[in-house]
């Protein structure tokens, strides 16, 4: 055994190696523990780093597997905000609505979903019944195999994405809003909580940001929606969930691997002839109904929807059509009109960013014969035509 430390023998007394850690004495480990957590109690900061310190080397050297994290667990050490002065953020618990006390019809409440977003947001029909769609699907989420990301773009602002996650936030399961989020703070966010993430101005953190890319990538499907960090003093790797429920509003368009594993949905201002309430926040408890009826929806044909295999429209290509396909599930398992309704919102939504129109091949030629157009002219320097390009924020090119 090491010599003792001093601090830590002050504080434990001239017995505190009684019992102490072994190989064979789980129990000496445990009781060792406790009472470092006892005299750490009304310990200063300082007197308890140290204690944590010397703890540590105690546990070390008594070759005990992973001792920063069974020291830590004692003292309840928190990385963040455990030192006077350090900033500090506040915890959060996240949980599932009551379930609605009856039985609830799914072409009804899918019904209820879209009236409700056509209040307050100016989208087109498909659009909405995509939003109600991928709604319903944090609430059955866990019966999917694959988590289409929602997509919410616009050329700029002012064009009703905020508005669509407060009421996405209003009416989710457990959901989680963010203006802001590192790549580390997801994927513990995710492990931790089981959030439906909703992400707000992804424009001014998510482009420049590879390793936060990857992170949200990794939950489109739940095989891979994992990532892998090493932890602690001891660099032990752990695993770490991925698998959530994400929606991403942004100006101009997200970069094409978010793009390809997401329903997208193009916003613009409202114009003054269209009407459109006024979303109120302090009112927002009124669609709580609606929330545990879509809660109540989701348990109840949650086995229906682990084994449903929608049509996928041919049209679709493979992405397409695996981000779609939980969606169909939904539509299907819902009845009435919702499962052709479900195909045409596809079939009009599922090819964007892809093969086809959207492909940036493509897109570019587009854009290039439009810039010929809005500047009339029929000769253009590459200069030129690099600057009209980059000038248009609904467009990728400035990356």
């Amino acid at each position: 055994m090491s010599k003792t430390p001093s601090l830590l023998g002050r504080l434990l007394g001239g017995d505190w190696a009684e019992g102490v850690v072994t190989h064979q004495s789980s129990e000496g480990m445990d009781r060792f523990l406790r009472r470092l957590a006892s005299v750490a109690e009304g310990a200063d900061e300082i007197s308890r780093a140290g204690l944590r310190a010397e703890a540590i080397a105690v546990l070390k050297a008594s070759a005990i597997p992973s001792p920063s994290r069974l020291v830590d667990a004692a003292l309840h050490t928190k990385a963040l905000g455990s030192v006077r002065g350090r900033p500090r953020g506040h915890s959060f618990q996240l949980q599932s609505p009551e379930a609605w006390p009856e039985a609830v019809a799914g072409c009804e409440l899918l019904d209820d979903l879209v009236r409700t977003f056509g209040r307050f947001v100016v989208v087109g029909g498909e659009a909405r019944d995509a939003i109600a769609l991928w709604l319903l699907h944090t609430h059955a989420f866990e019966a999917a195999y694959v988590s289409p990301i929602l997509a919410l773009t616009s050329p700029e602002k002012r064009c009703g994405k905020t508005t669509a996650l407060t009421l996405l936030h209003a009416l989710a399961n457990r959901p989680l809003m963010a203006a802001n989020i590192t790549s580390a703070a997801l994927f513990r966010t995710i492990e931790a909580c089981h959030p439906t993430l909703l992400l707000d101005e992804a424009d001014t953190y998510v482009r420049g940001n590879p390793e936060l890319r990857g992170v949200i990538n990794s939950g489109h499907t739940r095989a891979s929606a994992f990532v892998i960090r090493t932890v602690g003093e001891d660099y032990e790797p752990q695993m770490f969930s991925t698998w959530a429920p994400r929606a991403i509003a942004c100006i101009g368009t997200l970069p094409g691997t978010i793009t390809d594993r997401s329903v997208v949905v193009h916003m613009r201002r409202r114009m003054r002839a269209e009407p459109a309430e006024r979303l109120r926040v302090d009112k927002l408890s009124e669609l709580e109904p609606l929330r545990r009826k879509a809660w109540r929806w989701a348990q109840d044909h949650f086995g229906e929807l682990r084994v449903c295999d929608p049509a996928i429209p041919p049209s679709l290509n493979d992405r397409a059509a695996d981000n779609w396909r939980p969606l169909l599930a939904i539509a299907e398992t819902a009845g009435g009109a919702w499962p052709e309704r479900a195909r045409q919102a596809a079939l009009q939504m599922g090819g964007q960013g892809q093969e086809g129109e959207g492909a940036p091949n493509i897109q570019l030629l587009s854009d290039i014969s439009q810039a010929f157009d809005e500047l009339e002219l029929d000769k253009l320097s590459s200069h030129q035509l690099v600057n009209h390009l980059v000038a248009r924020e609904d467009r990728p090119w400035q990356e």
